[in-house]
This record gives C-alpha cells, sequence and structure tokens, in this order.
C-alpha cells in the first residue's frame, strides 16, 4: 500500500469516527439510549452508527429483507419489519410508499418476538435498538425492546377517507374535500394525522369564503400539531386577510333553465313543438311512404277526419240506388200504359 492511499485510508476511519463520535456525544454515548427521531436517523445513518437510539414510530409489518454479506442480519437469526416514523403523513402516497424498512428483532429474543407479532398495522410503537450498518444509504437497526403507545390507531378506513380528502385538496375540490375529511372519524385517528384532519377542514373553509369555521379548525389543528409551520401559515392567513384566501372557481359552461333570470324565461320565445314526439305527423308534412308533389301510399284525409276513399264509396252508393229508383218508376210507367 503506497503512502498516499494509507493517508487517504486512514483520512475515511477518521472522518467515520468523527460523524460517530459527534452523534453519540450528542446523544450522551453509548450508555444509555436517548430519543431521536427516525427522520434524522435516516437521513444520516452513518453519524449514527453504533449508536444507541430510542424512537417511537407507527408499525407497517413484517419483511422479507436481508443482507448475509454486508450485514449481520440474516433470515434464520432475524426477523424483519418496517415502520413510519411520526412526520410521516402516510395519507400521502410518497409518504405511505417510503417507510424504513430496514428494523431487525433477533429471533432469540422470545419477548421481544412476541411482542413484534403481536402488532397490528397501523400501531403505535416505541422503539429502543442500535444502528449495526449504514448501507446503501439506510440505517440497518437492530430493536432490543418494543413497547406500544397509549394512543388511537388510524384505522384502513380513516385512512382512506385521509386520502381521498388530500387528492381533492390538490384538485381544489373544497367542498368535496371537507366531506371526507369530516368522513374520518377523530377517534380511530392519531394525534398527528387528528391534527391535520382539523387544518385541512380549516383550509377548505377558508377557500369557501367561511374565516369563522376556518379558524376554529386552524386553533385545533395547531393545539394537536403545535410545530407546524404550514398551519401557522393558513392561521396567518385567515387571521389578516381571509378574502385572499377564498377559492371558488365555476366549471360549468352553461346555466341551467331553472336558474336563469325569470326575465329571460319570460321574454324568450317559446320553441315549436315538435309533433313527432307526440306520435302525430306535423302540419304540412309529407306523410310516411310518399314523395312530396307526388301520390301516398296511404289515403288522405278531410277536414272532417273522414277519408276521401269513404266519400267516393257513398257516392257510388248514392248513385246506384237512384238508378234502381229510376228504373223501377220505369217499369210501373209501362204497365199502366198497357193497361
Amino acid at each position: 500500500m503506497t503512502q498516499s492511499t494509507r493517508f487517504i485510508a486512514f483520512a475515511l476511519t477518521a472522518g467515520l469516527c468523527a460523524s460517530a463520535t459527534s452523534a453519540q456525544h450528542e446523544l450522551g454515548g453509548f450508555e444509555a439510549a436517548k430519543e431521536v427521531e427516525l427522520t434524522t436517523v435516516r437521513a444520516n445513518p452513518q453519524a449514527f452508527k453504533n449508536v444507541w437510539i430510542k424512537f417511537s414510530g407507527t408499525y407497517l409489518g413484517l419483511g422479507a429483507v436481508h443482507n448475509p454479506f454486508f450485514t449481520r442480519f440474516t433470515r434464520a437469526e432475524f426477523a424483519n419489519f418496517a415502520a413510519w416514523d411520526n412526520d410521516q403523513q402516510i395519507w400521502k402516497q410518497k409518504d405511505y410508499d417510503n417507510a424504513c424498512s430496514t428494523l431487525f428483532a433477533e429471533k432469540k429474543n422470545a419477548k421481544l418476538l412476541d411482542s413484534l407479532y403481536s402488532l397490528q398495522r397501523y400501531q403505535r410503537i416505541m422503539m429502543t435498538g442500535v444502528v449495526r450498518n449504514a448501507w446503501q444509504g439506510d440505517p440497518w437497526i437492530e430493536i432490543t425492546q418494543i413497547e406500544t403507545v397509549d394512543e388511537p390507531r388510524i384505522t384502513s378506513a380513516s385512512l382512506t377517507h385521509m386520502h381521498r380528502g388530500y387528492q381533492l385538496v390538490e384538485q381544489r375540490k373544497w367542498a368535496q374535500a371537507a366531506i371526507e375529511f369530516n368522513l374520518a372519524s377523530s377517534k380511530t385517528l392519531t394525534t398527528e394525522a387528528r391534527g391535520w384532519m382539523h387544518g385541512y377542514l380549516g383550509l377548505c373553509q377558508m377557500r369557501l369564503g367561511r374565516p369563522d369555521s376556518a379558524l376554529t379548525q386552524l386553533d385545533a389543528a395547531k393545539t394537536l400539531i403545535p410545530t407546524s409551520d404550514v398551519i401557522d401559515e393558513w392561521l396567518a392567513q385567515v387571521r389578516v386577510d381571509p378574502g385572499s384566501a377564498i377559492d371558488t372557481s365555476s366549471r360549468v359552461t352553461s346555466i341551467r333553465r331553472g336558474d336563469r333570470p325569470m326575465w329571460e324565461a319570460v321574454e324568450e320565445a317559446p320553441k315549436a313543438q315538435d309533433d313527432m314526439k307526440r306520435g302525430g305527423l306535423r302540419n304540412r308534412a309529407t306523410p310516411i311512404g310518399a314523395t312530396p308533389g307526388g301520390s301516398t301510399g296511404t289515403t288522405p284525409t278531410t277536414d272532417n277526419g273522414t277519408s276521401n276513399q269513404e266519400n267516393n264509396d257513398s257516392s257510388k252508393t248514392g248513385n246506384s240506388t237512384s238508378n234502381e229508383s229510376g228504373q223501377k218508376k220505369t217499369s210501373n210507367e209501362e204497365s199502366s200504359s198497357s193497361k
């Protein structure tokens, strides 16, 4: 190994040790696990290597991640599972798909394994462990203790309504979004999710021009998630200038007849009725099966409702009767003269 290669290796080792030492010093060393956000560890896993940490999250489920070549975590000795951090808003698709999937529990620890297998999805838990490896940008954490947190567990139904409501907010459909957020039961939401539910409801009311209702919802959100800058921004807007926050746009291209002004309904000339829709013929219409100006395949009618054919038959009948009467009269006259 050349001198330059030794220098580079020494520099890299010193840098890694320095980053790890700084994190250990910040958290109190190896003696006791200190609370830290999982997001912070995931942002810089190398700095927390071999550091005991304690963090809370939301349980997702068991997994099948393992790496026997670069880590100590094998399927035979460790059970793998995944969890979300507190800051992740899992009703958003990008956060739901970005859970920490490199959490491991040793199978020799029967008590720990029982705690893991008894968890339900979306259950809030507190975990204690040590970052054993930092591989491919992820912290590979050996969990040594799992405790359930006494907090409402979000359900699939409430999470679905939160997800739909957020999608409608992105589409600026404020009234429909408010309906979805109201359908998400506050009893089946975590503190973080419940705070955002009130926050989104306040945003919808603000956009619909209802500042009083918006202020009530946003104040409730501020109580539940006091460190949110987004809630602070919405509160400032509804307090200072609520009129500028109104966002109601018409997506209807034409006005319904019943919603038009009365004078338009009175002054508008009525449209000609089409007798064809009632099963009859329109005036001066060409009968079916006829050509304009030509003979028809049907018998035309007169004004009194009788057909010309019937009139012709009547006239013929009348003529035959008169002829028969004339013949009888002539025969009588001949018989008289003969006498």
